[in-house]
């Protein structure tokens, strides 16, 4: 998945291991063409974040479920097995997840902000939520730099995602090169060597 072997299981037995997951499953589904994600379904009723922050010390990035399905029981096939066709489709942003949405308050942060919802299906962002939590990944996030050159005349690198993965982190990040790039260059201190030829 997106060029990396992902084993379901492995993240199951990790997220198994939070004290407050009863049974879980987790299925990699492409619920819109060309998007294809981590869904994690628990039972009982969690915490999203909590569970995140659980497997994010235990796993890699790449391997951390896009969004969480919290269900009072997982459905269960006549041999007792958990029936993956009967689980739900996630509707829309990440259910079960109490999020914290902090309006935009710069302009560049607006921008972002509204270039990023379009990328990723969502109606809002908040500034200080981290975007591969919100479902950004690497092969989005290359869509997600052409974008933002396009959009803010900046060069950004794949790295700079991994680094400021907030609408506030990234804006800050974008005003930095935008100012680099309008700031005259400095002139050399001491005298300048002269040719004569």
């Amino acid at each position: 998945m997106r060029g990396y072997r992902i084993e379901l299981g492995e993240i199951e037995h990790a997220l198994a291991g939070h004290p407050d997951v009863g049974s879980c499953a987790v299925l990699a589904r492409e619920d819109t063409p060309g998007n294809k994600q981590l869904v994690a379904y628990v039972a009982p009723q969690g915490e999203g974040e909590a569970l995140r922050a659980f497997l994010r010390e235990r796993l890699p990035e790449y391997m951390l479920p896009a969004q969480f399905v919290f269900l009072d029981a997982l459905p269960l096939t006549r041999n007792g097995k958990v029936d993956r066709a009967a689980l739900p489709a996630p509707q829309g942003e990440d259910v079960g997840v109490a999020r914290r949405i902090e309006p935009p308050r710069t302009t560049s942060e607006s921008l972002l902000a509204a270039t990023l919802c379009g990328l990723l299906g969502l109606t809002s962002i908040g500034v200080h939520e981290n975007l591969f939590d919100l479902g950004l990944h690497s092969m989005l996030a290359m869509q997600v730099l052409v974008r933002l050159r396009e959009r803010f005349a900046v060069n950004l690198a794949l790295r700079d995602l991994f680094e400021h993965p907030t609408v506030a982190a990234l804006a800050l990040r974008i005003d930095g090169l935008s100012l680099a790039l309008r700031r005259p260059p400095r002139e050399t201190d001491g005298p300048r060597e002269e040719i004569i030829i």
